[in-house]
């Protein structure tokens, strides 16, 4: 689902000063990780022997606990087993966690690589802090390491949390001049700000940007659709988009069945909303928004907020 790790460091060049100019001072403090000097080599032979232990997590705390039962028995983690923990952590925003352990790879001379600093960046992004973010990308950038596919969809995420659709829209529109392989990820992005403004042409007009480059949309960008017109009030829309969905074979999702409930609610049409409603149950989902009351008292899927793109890890 990610876009190919297309963008130049050129292109991050270009990009990062002129947010940073946005962010003033906050943004020059790029050195909160401590300085770019390449770390020196380890002094005993890493090895990793992750199979010896669980990592199902259902929580960061025992993705900690993983990470420092193998610190424990000698075997030294490689970048890609903190990453497995750093991005427990930042799914929530939680960045003192994240920074710890960056701390900690650093201290034990675990070279940083760009899937750790994109899941750093996104910690500060869900936690809403917009300069922390520009601070991590700028680290990496000093770092000469070449930023990602999910690189391009956080700072897409960078221009919109900061006001700035349009040059979001920009970068999407570059991207695709300079021949990028481009995936539904970042399309999604740019369509989730424009559909939580309401703003119906621009939506649709990334919508169907997507599909003329050849992609599929995901549920993610079905869900930012439908609950653009659920808001709206634009049954018909919502209902066409939802068959489409279905047709596809898309999996439905919380978010497109909180959408579709809300609207047959307001509709008066309870049996649909019922119906809708004992789908979700028996799928096992968790309505989006406010504890439901008579259907739909408030269900605000847009207060998912921004959305965080899966599967950084290597």
């Amino acid at each position: 689902m990610l876009c190919a790790p297309a963008m130049s460091n050129l292109r991050l060049t270009r990009v990062l000063p002129v947010v940073a100019t946005s962010l003033a001072a906050p943004c020059r403090a790029f050195c909160r990780f401590g300085s770019s000097t390449p770390p020196t080599p380890p002094t005993r032979p890493r090895q990793e022997e992750a199979s010896r232990f669980d990592t199902h997590w259902q929580t960061p705390q025992q993705a900690d606990e993983w990470l420092e039962q193998m610190l424990a028995t000698g075997i030294e983690p490689s970048a890609r087993s903190y990453n497995l923990v750093i991005k427990m952590w930042a799914r929530g925003g939680h960045v003192r966690e994240v920074e710890g352990w960056l701390q900690k790879m650093k201290e034990r001379h675990v070279a940083l690589n760009v899937y750790v600093y994109t899941n750093a960046a996104q910690a500060y992004i869900i936690s809403g802090d917009v300069a922390g973010t520009m601070q991590v990308l700028g680290r990496m950038q000093s770092e000469g390491i070449e930023p990602n596919a999910v690189t391009q969809t956080v700072l897409l995420n960078v221009w919109a949390k900061l006001g700035e659709i349009a040059r979001a829209r920009a970068m999407l529109d570059e991207l695709e001049a300079s021949g990028a392989e481009i995936s539904a990820a970042c399309y999604t992005t740019v369509m989730h700000y424009y559909a939580r403004n309401n703003d119906e042409e621009n939506a649709r007009a990334i919508w169907q940007q997507l599909q003329a480059k050849g992609l599929q949309p995901d549920g993610q960008a079905f869900a930012t659709l439908i609950s653009m017109y659920a808001k709206a009030g634009n049954l018909q829309a919502a209902e066409q988009l939802y068959q489409e969905m279905l047709d596809r074979g898309v999996g439905l999702n919380a978010a497109v069945c909180s959408s579709m409930i809300m609207l047959y609610g307001k509709g008066g049409n309870t049996l649909k909303a019922s119906e809708m409603f004992k789908r979700m149950q028996d799928a096992g989902m968790v309505p989006h928004g406010k504890q439901m009351a008579d259907w739909v008292e408030e269900l605000a899927c847009e207060e998912a907020g921004v959305w965080f793109p899966e599967d950084v890890v290597e």
